[in-house]
């Protein structure tokens, strides 16, 4: 309906209107509107287009919805206070699926799924059903790691603008909307003008920006040890197990003379598949289960491994006695708890059809088997046991080779599992046991004696902190501020920032060469960083009303408009770098309740995807 001479309001079913006043803000929260109108017959449409007209200026809030009906009882008779939401209250309730910038384990971007910001934006406008936008003005160069499973789109758009330095503004004058950035703008139209005001918006600007990339991952050889499974399902090294001989030895042909021991324990006699001078009574587990000494053995030695440290080329005690291990470019070396395995490699492998990848860790070593060129005898040190490039035709690599598993009993450690024994054959001059079931047993012999497989893990690891025992993840700083508190810091964790330390040779058992992807990171993190820095800029700000209604288009300088009629008349107050409005939330705040948009449903969800993320990182309890 018409309201006064200078200034006029309409929207679908409302006849009779006192005043309106309309704040049109940037950010993926709705804005708001409201509007005093006198009781009528009939109610008003639930959505439709909020029409201002001016003179010859018309400015249209399209798919406008009533939020809420109040009524007041005044001096004056009875109002009724409509609020309305522009067409922004619908994003809350769209959704997007898609898995987009998956990270390869060499931190290269998967091409079968790569998005650039301005593809990804796109989707989302999709997703939240616009069809008119501008995502041109943000930055193409980033591949942010997108894992979207039916989440919010508004939350995503909201992320993807303000990780890049932009922000998204309605443009009433086409009906679209756009992407800024930030701080970058027109100046305030030179229209007919009262109350301007100029100012400075300082930022709370701490000394440093840190980019915090994904968990650093080392790819080495780590030593192995063969373990076995005691009665009472914890995990021990051979000669601990209480079933052990008490007492093992052998004398080698050619050697000094002196008896030495192996890590076997006693179990390498020529039954040692089967065990059958081990007792076979079958005992009560916790559990309610049975199962025998023998069983156990059958079970778990020579099959079962884990990370081992202690004997191992260049391994030392540290001041607590534990036995550490060098790891290239951390400063300590690390105990074995501090390791995080996976099963995975950070190379790829290419099939016949372009598609690329991800290597299997694998196990090489010294061990008694046919990958010898066929030949029954011990295989030279370095042998994969799963014979690489099994499959001729594509280069695929066996994956069957090995299991890595968390024991329940044996949180502390990884256990590693392979199908066949792996053992290797000697031929000593002089065995000796004393067996715990037989009593003592000695016997002499020139005949093959089987000890354990010298055996060492490749894969791609993480390293946990010894002090805050979280992995070690590369740390990126860019001072914005004139301190030098690097703990005063504006911190963004990119988790699709993935930086791997390689190890390429080895000398006398101890890395000798390693490449990084540092180079690459860096450049990424400092790209994430750069965009960022515009949020702590110090921007002049101008504020000024402006006499009657006038379009006036926002963008990143220009950060908030707002439309009023009343018996005054009409006015348009616009903000170039600062927000007027004390009632509307800033734009922070906005972001926050963005944020916190449906967080009680996804609660499970969110369970859920963090047990999938570890798993996907390697994320395995050592």
């Amino acid at each position: 309906m018409s309201l006064y001479n200078h200034g006029n309001v309409t929207y679908p079913g409302i006849t009779a209107v006192e005043s309106f006043e309309f704040t049109d803000i940037s950010g993926v929260q709705p804005a708001i509107g409201t509007m005093k109108v006198f009781p009528q017959y009939g109610l008003p449409d639930e959505d439709g287009d909020i029409v201002m007209t001016y003179n010859n200026q018309t400015i249209t809030i399209p798919a406008a919805h009533i939020d809420s009906v109040q009524y007041e009882v005044g001096g004056g008779g009875q109002i009724v206070d409509v609020r309305f939401m522009d067409s922004r209250w619908k994003w809350v309730h769209r959704f997007i699926t898609g898995r987009y910038n998956i990270r390869l384990p060499n931190n290269w971007i998967d091409p079968a799924h790569e998005q650039t910001p301005q593809q990804l934006a796109t989707l989302l406008f999709q997703a939240l059903g616009e069809s008119t936008f501008d995502v041109t003005a943000l930055p193409n160069d980033a591949r942010p790691d997108c894992d979207w499973d039916h989440t919010s789109a508004s939350q995503e758009l909201d992320k993807l603008c303000n990780d890049l330095g932009c922000r998204v503004v309605p443009v009433r004058s086409t009906q679209s909307w756009r992407i800024v950035v930030t701080g970058d703008g027109a100046d305030l139209p030179n229209f007919p003008s009262q109350d301007v005001g100029q100012g400075i918006d300082p930022q709370e600007v701490p000394d440093f920006i840190k980019i915090v990339t994904a968990p650093v991952r080392y790819q080495m050889q780590l030593p192995l040890r063969a373990i076995g499974k005691e009665t009472d399902l914890s995990w021990k090294p051979l000669r601990q197990l209480s079933y052990a001989p008490l007492s093992y030895e052998i004398l080698i042909k050619a050697s000094s003379g002196t008896p030495q021991t192996f890590s076997s324990g006693g179990f390498g006699q020529n039954d040692c598949a089967e065990f059958r001078w081990l007792d076979s009574t079958r005992f009560l587990l916790p559990d309610g289960t049975k199962i025998s000494i023998q069983e156990l053995a059958r079970e778990t030695i020579f099959n079962s491994y884990r990370i081992e440290f202690e004997n191992a080329p260049g391994a030392t005690q540290d001041s607590n006695g534990n036995w550490v291990y060098p790891v290239p470019t951390i400063d300590k070396p690390v105990t074995r708890k501090q390791i995080i395995l996976s099963n995975e490699l950070a190379q790829m492998w290419t099939d016949n059809l372009g598609a690329l990848h991800q290597r299997p860790a694998y196990i090489t070593g010294s061990f008694y088997g046919k990958q010898c060129e066929g030949l029954l005898a011990n295989c030279s040190n370095g042998t994969r046991i799963d014979k690489q490039g099994a499959k001729s035709d594509s280069g695929e690599d066996e994956r069957a080779s090995f299991s890595l598993s968390l024991d329940p009993v044996d949180t502390d450690r990884s256990i590693i599992s392979v199908s066949p024994k792996l053992l290797q054959q000697i031929n000593p001059t002089t065995v000796s046991y004393t067996s715990v079931v037989e009593g003592k047993v000695v016997r002499n012999t020139s005949s093959i004696e089987w000890v354990e497989a010298n055996l060492a893990f490749t894969n791609a690891f993480q390293v946990r902190d010894p002090d805050t025992w979280q992995p070690i993840r590369y740390e990126f700083l860019m001072q914005i501020g004139s301190g030098s508190d690097k703990d005063f810091a504006y911190t963004v964790i990119r988790d699709d920032i993935r930086p791997t330390v390689i190890v390429q040779s080895y000398f006398n058992g101890l890395p000798s060469a390693y490449t990084t992807n540092y180079g690459e990171v860096v450049d990424q993190c400092q790209y994430y960083a750069q965009s960022l820095a515009r949020k702590f800029q110090t921007v002049t700000s101008e504020r000024a009303t402006f006499i009657g209604l006038f379009p006036i288009d926002m963008d990143g300088a220009i950060c908030q408009v707002t439309y009023s009629i009343n018996k005054s008349g009409a006015s348009t107050i616009a903000s170039q770098g600062t927000e007027h409005s004390y009632i509307t939330p800033d734009y922070e705040e906005r972001r926050q309740m963005t944020a916190r948009q449906g967080i009680s449903e996804k609660i499970q969800y969110v369970k859920y995807e963090s047990a999938r993320r570890n798993a996907y990182l390697g994320n395995v309890n050592t």
